[in-house]
């Protein structure tokens, strides 16, 4: 019988609570890359990554912070996107009307769009540390088990 099918089993992730909750499950547990030097002027690159992906048994807490954690994560690669491209547009406006609009409040106004871009970029790198430390008890889990 498998540990997950066995009525005594405890959740694989926090050792305390009975697993009643089916999660999916799709990490990155491992990434490498490698440059390699061709030319003088070419470089060639390799990326290896070893990833898990499948169905866990796990209490409904652990499941929750998962979740939760997948949805960070999600969220923080959408607002980073969003506010890289307005830093850039912004950046790129407040250029090109500089010369227009110096010395009054509308210069204020066309450096918005890259102070909410840049609030926007932080935001989501701390929404992506959030998400990544949530997520750590199932990669390490998913480590051991492939070790084993």
């Amino acid at each position: 019988m498998s540990e997950a099918a066995s009525p005594t089993a405890l959740c694989q992730l926090c050792k305390q609570r009975p697993p009643d909750t089916k999660v999916y499950y799709d990490e990155v547990l491992a990434s490498q890359t490698s440059v390699t030097r061709l030319t003088r002027r070419r470089s060639g690159y390799s990326t290896r990554t070893l990833s898990s992906y499948g169905d866990m048994m796990v209490c409904a807490p652990c499941a929750a912070q998962y979740e939760n954690s997948v949805g960070l994560r999600k969220n923080a690669r959408r607002l980073m996107n969003a506010g890289i491209i307005l830093v850039i547009l912004g950046a790129f406006l407040f250029v090109l009307l500089l010369s227009s609009v110096q010395g009054s409040l509308l210069e204020l106004a066309l450096a918005a769009p890259v102070l909410v871009g840049v609030v926007m970029v932080g935001a989501g790198f701390g929404l992506a540390l959030t998400g990544g430390r949530l997520k750590q008890p199932v990669t390490r889990y998913l480590q051991a088990r492939l070790k084993s």
